[in-house]
C-alpha cells in the first residue's frame, strides 16, 4: 500500500508541471478560436424546415410499400425488445417480430410513416400517414 503522503506529492508535482506548460493567456485564446469556429460552422449550415401535407390534400396513394412494412416490422419489433407497451393479446408469443405483425394486422400499430413529396432548397413537403390506415400489401405476414 502506498503512503499517502507520496500520492499528495505525486499529485502537486502533476499539477505544478501543468502550471509551466498552460498559461492564463494561453487557455482564454484557444476557448475564442473555438467559439469563432463554431459560430462560422452554425453560419454556414442550413436550417431545414418541414412542410406536413394536410389529410385531405395527400397525393400519393394509401399501400403501404414493401420498404415500408419491413421497416415499420423491424423498428416495431425492436421497441417491443426494448419493452415497449404491446397494443394486442400476445398469449404465449415472445417473438419481437411476430407481435409486431400481428398489431399492424389488426391495425393497432403505433408507428407513422412520413413520405417525403418535395425538396426545394430547405423546405422539404412531407406527407405523415398512419401505419393502420394504410392498405398492407399482398404479402403473408
Amino acid at each position: 500500500m502506498t503512503d499517502s503522503s507520496d500520492d499528495s506529492d505525486y499529485d502537486a508535482e502533476i499539477e505544478a508541471d501543468a502550471q509551466d506548460d498552460i498559461s492564463e493567456d494561453d487557455i482564454e485564446e484557444d476557448d475564442t478560436e473555438v467559439d469563432q469556429d463554431i459560430a462560422s460552422n452554425i453560419n454556414e449550415s442550413k436550417l431545414i424546415t418541414v412542410k406536413i401535407t394536410a389529410e385531405q390534400n395527400r397525393i400519393t396513394h394509401d399501400r403501404m410499400t414493401l420498404c415500408e412494412l419491413s421497416s415499420i416490422i423491424g423498428i416495431r419489433a425492436q421497441q417491443i425488445e426494448n419493452s415497449d407497451m404491446i397494443y394486442c393479446d400476445i398469449e404465449d408469443e415472445t417473438d419481437a417480430i411476430k407481435i409486431a405483425k400481428k398489431e399492424l394486422k389488426l391495425g393497432v400499430c403505433p408507428l407513422c410513416i412520413e413520405r417525403e413529396i418535395s425538396r426545394k432548397g430547405n423546405v422539404v413537403h412531407v406527407e405523415i400517414w398512419d401505419a393502420n390506415e394504410l392498405t398492407l400489401p399482398n404479402v403473408k405476414l
